[in-house]
């Protein structure tokens, strides 16, 4: 396991004990989870981005944890799937080169292909860190996190909505 993956493994767990209460281990990759996923995505030093995937039934528990409600719509899954993702994210843009700004969560409730994070990795210039974790009991999340080893500029009219001044 790489530096990069070590640092993710230690995120999420982090994550999922601090937000979720749940213990979050290694696990290794099989098929991919079947539920929602939540994207975030990097721009400036460091340019990617981080896509959490789950099944659904874990997609539920986190947003019954988080907003301390266990009958949450779909909506409100989304919200919270889209927050876990920003929390991975944020703590995953502390140890990586600044400066790299966040977009905004991006979440898709379902539908996401089976190849999922590989797609990403499609390039030669496209790095890309996949690891799998179990949740209890017999959950599966995964995190992927992609690098663009060759990015383009950031145009001055393409800045992240934090960037601009209002």
């Amino acid at each position: 396991m790489g530096e990069l993956s070590r640092a993710i493994a230690g995120i999420v767990r982090s994550v999922c004990e601090t937000m979720l209460g749940l213990e979050a281990e290694l696990a290794a990759p099989g098929d991919p989870p079947d539920g929602p996923a939540g994207c975030v995505q990097f721009a400036g030093a460091w340019t990617g981005g981080v896509l959490l995937r789950c099944d659904a039934a874990l997609a539920r528990t986190c947003a019954a944890i988080l907003l301390a409600d266990d009958h949450c719509d779909d909506a409100a899954v989304c919200d919270a799937l889209g927050e876990l993702t920003n929390m991975v994210a944020g703590n995953l843009k502390a140890v990586l080169p600044a400066p790299s700004r966040l977009s905004l969560p991006v979440v898709v409730a379902s539908g996401l292909p089976a190849a999922g994070a590989a797609a990403l990795a499609r390039g030669p210039d496209v790095e890309l860190e996949d690891v799998h974790f179990r949740l209890p009991p017999g959950h599966r999340l995964e995190i992927a996190v992609w690098r663009d080893a060759a990015p383009c500029a950031d145009p001055p009219d393409r800045r992240l909505p934090a960037d601009i001044p209002g």
